[in-house]
């Protein structure tokens, strides 16, 4: 089966056809063609179309070295454990794995515990989900956890349960989904409710949130604006709709919460990230923790634009709308603090004659970059606000170089054609 992947974002992605990674150039597409049945998102032990593909040799005889150095089978990112916590004390956990950090599920709660990565010892992040009322939180409490995925590309849990409070009482119902991918830093999360509680008028004292807990005091906390990335103030009630970064020398942990704006501070290290409350209608919501990420601000948007609708399958019928290159792009941003905000093409006598575009710089800092066309361009400036030119920009051959302040939104005007005299 063949597949193409859209990517209509200024920046490289890396979006995933049945579980399998692909990696689409900016504003670009890439063609993919898979197996009917890939072994790697085959979740029966025993697959007709994949057993008539492949036979298995017999098992060849191993001396004493060849015992030790087999090569060893790729672990799968999702299974169930039990951990010792001493004195004849276990505790039942699920654990997700990849090869940046490994996670944590309480069997009991359903919280996510710990997250550990390879550059630290210590739990990195603990995560819960609550209901406040009166000052008080609910408890988390898993009803039923099923393993829904367990293969090398993909791991999955399903979690349902209940937010009961302290007296007993239960505020709400949830369903959550947690995926993990093997060559993902992210690890995504797919929430229900059904709230059964009532909320108080101050929505600032009662809603349900997610919970986040870390035990670096060293973390620099910044979130979006403008789709740029500043230092949040120091108080309790924030504002930042996409995403929240803890970044330091040695890490860093994003919070996605893919346009919730509000999050509350509840300690040094503790942040509430808003879901649900009074008047709130919507019951579904898909959160993020990214584990050393480079570029939150890109991240968010790569988050934000999802998996969905953007790869769509090619019959093998229709070989004229089947491109003749495997991937290709139309427009190449060399930087990795720029984003492109917005595409609008130049039209003279209906035909493009250019094109605008609207570029932010998101991390504060100078930029000196090239920005390549798949069309030569031949004149290019910077504008204004009111369409007005500012300055010419120079131009080597595909390539427009360009030079921005830090936090600077520049619109750019790129001409392919020349102006009639």
């Amino acid at each position: 089966m063949k597949y193409i992947a859209i990517n209509p974002l200024s920046f490289a992605r890396k979006m995933y056809i049945d579980d399998i990674a692909v990696d689409v150039p900016p504003m670009g597409y890439a063609c993919v063609e898979l197996p009917s049945c890939p072994e790697s998102s085959c979740l029966e032990p025993s697959c007709p179309e994949l057993s008539a593909q492949v036979s298995e040799p017999p098992p060849a005889k191993r001396g004493l070295l060849g015992h030790f150095f087999a090569a060893k089978s790729e672990p799968v990112l999702a299974r169930k454990a039990v951990e010792h916590l001493g004195r004849g004390e276990k505790r039942a956990v699920c654990i997700l794995e990849n090869r940046y950090f490994t996670v944590k599920i309480d069997a009991a709660s359903g919280m996510l515990r710990s997250i550990f990565t390879n550059r630290s010892r210590y739990n990195q992040l603990s995560r819960q989900i609550a209901f406040r009322k009166n000052q008080t939180y609910s408890n988390q409490v898993a009803d039923k956890i099923v393993l829904t995925k367990s293969t090398t590309a993909t791991g999955q849990l399903n979690i349902t349960g209940r937010l009961v409070f302290p007296d007993g009482e239960t505020a709400a119902q949830f369903t959550e989904t947690i995926t993990i991918r093997s060559q993902s830093r992210i690890l995504e999360f797919d929430l229900t409710f059904e709230p059964l509680a009532e909320f108080d008028d101050d929505r600032w004292s009662s809603y349900i949130a997610v919970r986040y807990a870390w035990n670096d005091e060293t973390f620099e906390m910044r979130g979006n604006l403008n789709d740029a990335m500043h230092t949040l103030p120091d108080q309790k009630r924030l504002h930042s709709p996409k995403v929240i970064d803890l970044r330091h020398d040695e890490g860093s942990l994003t919070f996605l919460s893919e346009g919730l704006p509000f999050h509350r501070q509840s300690g040094v290290r503790q942040l509430d990230t808003l879901l649900m409350v009074k008047g709130e209608a919507k019951r579904r919501f898909r959160l993020g923790v990214g584990v050393n990420v480079k570029n939150p601000a890109l991240l968010s948007y790569d988050f934000a634009l999802g998996q969905e609708g953007l790869v769509f399958p090619l019959q093998s019928q229709s070989l004229q709308c089947q491109p003749k290159n495997p991937s290709s792009w139309l427009f190449q941003i060399e930087s990795n603090n720029v984003v492109a905000l917005h595409w609008e093409p130049i039209l003279e006598a209906d035909k493009p004659v250019g094109f605008m575009v609207y570029l932010q710089e998101t991390e504060g800092r100078r930029a000196h970059f090239a920005l390549r066309s798949f069309v030569q361009p031949k004149r290019a400036a910077a504008m204004n606000f009111q369409g007005k030119e500012l300055k010419p920009i120079k131009i080597t051959s595909d390539t427009i170089l360009i030079d921005m302040r830090g936090y600077e939104l520049l619109p750019l005007m790129v001409r392919t054609a020349e102006p009639p005299s």
